[in-house]
């Protein structure tokens, strides 16, 4: 799922169209598996226009989308894309805006986050423009039996009001958390009632200056109180953890059990940018 409108920013160079993909995996020079790699793609930037995704220099059908939109639409991943070494773009009208050459792995799901905000480069800039692939995914197996856990992520993407001196570490909200509402009709869980840890952030590893960055997650199993076959319905906030601060309050939200999700926090408090929202991605 992938994103945005922008003045160009610094990018990975232009590449040629790639020859046919290799069916090794040139890091562990064995079989890439089956030929098309799952994908998806989400717009998280909430300043950022329509974009399109790009393969090899080809638009791939399907993949214009706007803040807090995914690709595919149905679905969750899109096998539409050969294994290999591939050269992805995300495009906005005939500019591209982002680029990487990742190695996508055959009959395996990697996940794309267009994030930051549009013409913002600057390597300073924790809000700079940035895409984040979650490679090689690996989903929690089925359970056995009767399941009482469903296993969630979740991702704080979510950008503040950016100020005068450029500082690095006040444009990306910092602290955040999930919690269950008191008011929600399940409100047992783990941890005093904050069911994950604190949020993985992105873009704030001021390490990492380039535009594109692939890192690994698991999903953290969260065992749902009274399970049913429906699954529970909860009320979520989400909060900064370091003062209680709530930043949404109220989302309604059903887990259910056997289930695997990704929860993304997306947007942004500045009045002329998308605000926040919690995105929700259900893997099975």
């Amino acid at each position: 799922m992938i994103l945005l409108a922008f003045a160009v920013i610094s990018c990975d160079p232009e590449y040629p169209t790639p020859t046919p993909a290799s069916t090794l995996n040139p890091v562990t020079g064995k079989p890439a598996g089956f030929p098309n790699a799952n994908i998806m793609a989400i717009h998280a930037s909430p300043n950022a226009g329509a974009v399109t995704l790009s393969v090899d220099n080809s638009a791939v059908d399907g993949s214009s989308i706007s803040f807090g939109q995914k690709f595919p639409a149905a679905g969750v991943y899109s096998s539409a894309v050969p294994a290999g070494s591939r050269q992805i773009r995300v495009v906005s009208g005939t500019t591209s805006v982002l680029s990487t050459r990742p190695f996508l792995n055959g009959n395996t799901n990697h996940s794309f986050f267009a994030i930051g905000r549009a013409g913002i480069t600057s390597s300073s800039r924790a809000d700079r423009l940035r895409l984040i692939e979650l490679s090689n995914e690996s989903l929690p197996a089925l359970p056995v039996g009767t399941p009482n856990t469903a296993h969630v992520r979740f991702f704080n993407f979510g950008l503040v009001t950016p100020t005068p001196a450029d500082a690095p570490t006040t444009t990306t909200l910092a602290g955040i958390s999930l919690k269950i509402d008191a008011a929600s009709p399940i409100t047992a869980a783990p941890g005093g009632g904050f069911f994950l840890a604190p949020a993985a952030t992105f873009p704030a590893s001021a390490a990492n200056t380039r535009a594109y960055a692939a890192t690994t997650t698991t999903f953290t199993a969260f065992t749902v109180p009274a399970v049913g076959a429906g699954g529970n319905d909860y009320l979520l906030d989400v909060v900064q953890s370091t003062n209680g601060n709530i930043i949404l309050d109220d989302i309604s939200i059903k887990l259910v059990a056997g289930k695997v999700y990704t929860i993304a926090l997306i947007g942004s408090n500045v009045p002329e940018e998308q605000s926040y929202q919690l995105y929700v991605i259900t893997h099975r």
